[in-house]
């Protein structure tokens, strides 16, 4: 973003008449010099104010503004990545909104989501989740509080991976891949 700064120089924001005067050609010269330490700064500071662009600076700012502690070991995609689900939480919390965030967390269709909310029970079977902690932190804020979630993490097998199709009456029905 810092690279968006394409500015002229000052002298030519002036008048005609003033670019002559050899004074203020100085002292635009001098200010120019200046101002071109400033502005990578002012760059800077505008990637820094937007998640996705920070660095790790930055993203040391929102993690103390939202009370995360983050693990040294973890890279800059994760932590921005725990920052936006926090940093994006708002209401109202609807089903939509789960999917949504589940989405962004695990990746489309690596989860199976089971809702039986007669029994106010959620199911869910995760195939890939970039963070487990930021997964239960989601189904422990998102949810209302009667309804009870569990997290069944899939068994990684070793095999073949195989999907299957079924036609019927001009419809095709996709299955999920199954490792044999």
């Amino acid at each position: 973003m810092a690279e968006m700064l394409d500015r002229k120089k000052l002298i030519e924001y002036l008048p005609d008449f003033m670019q002559k005067i050899s004074e203020i050609k100085e002292l635009m010269r001098v200010t120019n010099m200046e101002s071109d330490k400033i502005y990578p700064l002012i760059g800077k500071s505008l990637d820094e104010a937007f998640i996705e662009d920070c660095s790790e600076y930055g993203i040391r700012k929102y993690e103390s503004c939202l009370h995360i502690i983050s693990d040294e070991s973890e890279s800059l995609e994760t932590r921005k990545l725990r920052v936006l689900m926090r940093w994006n939480n708002f209401m109202p919390y609807t089903y939509k909104i789960l999917i949504n965030k589940l989405n962004m967390l695990c990746g489309v269709n690596n989860y199976d989501i089971t809702a039986d909310l007669e029994n106010y029970n959620i199911d869910l079977t995760v195939y890939y989740v970039v963070d487990e902690s930021e997964l239960t932190a989601l189904l422990e804020n998102i949810p209302p509080l009667n309804i009870f979630y569990n997290i069944h993490p899939a068994k990684k097998s070793v095999g073949v991976n195989r999907v299957g199709m079924i036609w019927q009456d001009d419809e095709i029905f996709n299955l999920r891949q199954v490792i044999i």
